[in-house]
């Protein structure tokens, strides 16, 4: 405001607005840093900048596309629309290789929070670029960005199908075999998951996620992760997605970054981890601190993997027949989603596996809860098991 040739009173209501408008402030970024709480030097070095690439982004005639109605809009998350494009990159061209197009939805203003969102999101593709299981970025700028074409839906409709299979078997079988209503007269038996498909699925999720808190991770004095140094604050099955045949994490627009206590900078390793609060938590599938709006760490995402492991393991969404408010309202009080008998009093590997570790990440203390890394490598032992005992039945039957 100081270098605008404005008059004393102009610049007092420009004041005025700048420091009392709750909208004005509310559509501002989050800083970094503040009076208690800082990014460990080696971690501020990456986190506060960012490399756009906007000409990448704008070589690409898709709005021709989108006109010749040679590309439609594939679905949206909440924040942006994702368009299938084809790469303009030129030795891929005669192969139609698609990329994944994400633009902010017309709904939501192109605001400073907004942008830095979004920043954040390309910031962390970036980062987790040597991970086989985060989806890569090609290209951003401000709310745009190029990424990794899901080939095979997402997580959530690799269940839906599962589902729908299942419901359709199941009739099937209660009718005689005359159970198939035309419409679904094809054979939908690939799309029902065994236990160990759901295992291997469970795997994939807990070691995506692993991956993503283990980047850049803080460490104590003795060089153990003492923290995530990104929270990715939204983990559902929507967020998984198949290229490929692997699922990889996606969709880091409301993720944070953890800082240090800036007091503890001189107490060994990185400094004790500082947690960070959302303004916002809706929907069933977060943690007690998060519908109690308390500090919020990396353990809300190992709960909410407990909520993907419950939907693998039961063919049901956590909490489905309860309303939003009801739910969350459970969650706070310790309450958990209602599991079936059979699953509760099952010996088989693969759902002892993933109910033990369901649980676990269920628990209600977030210091009580483990590590993405632990899950991940306990379900890949589970996995070896499964698939030593495939192999010595073979050998039986030989």
């Amino acid at each position: 405001l100081k270098h605008l040739m404005l008059s004393s009173t102009s610049r007092d209501t420009l004041n005025n607005i700048h420091y009392n408008s709750e909208d004005y402030e509310e559509a501002l970024a989050t800083p970094l840093e503040d009076e208690e709480c800082e990014a460990t030097p080696q971690n501020a070095k990456w986190m506060l900048h960012s490399f756009p690439t906007c000409n990448f982004l704008h070589e690409n005639d898709w709005v021709t596309s989108v006109r010749k109605s040679t590309t439609k809009i594939l679905g949206n998350g909440y924040w942006r629309d994702v368009w299938p494009v084809l790469d303009s990159e030129p030795s891929t061209m005669l192969r139609q290789v698609k990329v994944a197009l994400k633009t902010m939805r017309y709904e939501h203003d192109y605001t400073e929070r907004n942008y830095h969102r979004h920043v954040r999101d390309a910031i962390v593709s970036e980062r987790l670029t040597s991970s086989p299981l985060v989806t890569d970025i090609y290209a951003f700028c401000g709310n745009s960005g190029y990424f990794e074409f899901a080939t095979g839906g997402s997580l959530a409709s690799t269940l839906e199908k599962h589902y729908v299979a299942k419901m359709n078997e199941e009739e099937n079988e209660s009718m005689g075999g005359k159970g198939h209503h035309e419409e679904n007269s094809y054979d939908d038996d690939n799309d029902i998951l065994d236990d160990y498909t759901k295992l291997s699925l469970a795997h994939q999720v807990a070691a995506a996620l692993a991956d993503f808190h283990d980047a850049d991770a803080l460490r104590d004095e003795n060089g153990e992760i003492s923290s995530a140094a990104i929270v990715h604050a939204d983990i559902t099955t929507d967020q998984y997605i198949n290229i490929d045949g692997v699922l990889k994490l996606n969709d880091f627009n409301r993720c944070r970054f953890m800082r240090r206590y800036r007091d503890s900078a001189e107490s060994g390793g990185d400094g004790k981890p500082c947690g960070f609060h959302i303004e916002s938590n809706p929907a069933k599938m977060r943690s007690p601190e998060e519908y109690a709006y308390q500090v919020e760490t990396e353990k809300i995402d190992v709960y909410s993997m407990g909520n993907i492991f419950y939907s693998i393991l039961t063919d049901l969404d956590p909490w489905e027949d309860e309303g939003t408010e009801d739910a969350q309202k459970a969650v706070m009080k310790g309450e958990r989603p209602w599991v079936t008998s059979s699953i509760k009093d099952s010996e088989d590997v693969a759902i002892v596996a993933m109910r033990e570790m369901m649980h676990k990440c269920w628990e209600h203390k977030p210091e009580d809860r483990p590590r993405a890394r632990y899950v991940a490598d306990y379900l890949s032992k589970k996995l070896s098991q499964m698939e030593r005992e495939k192999e010595a039945l073979k050998s039986e039957a030989v």
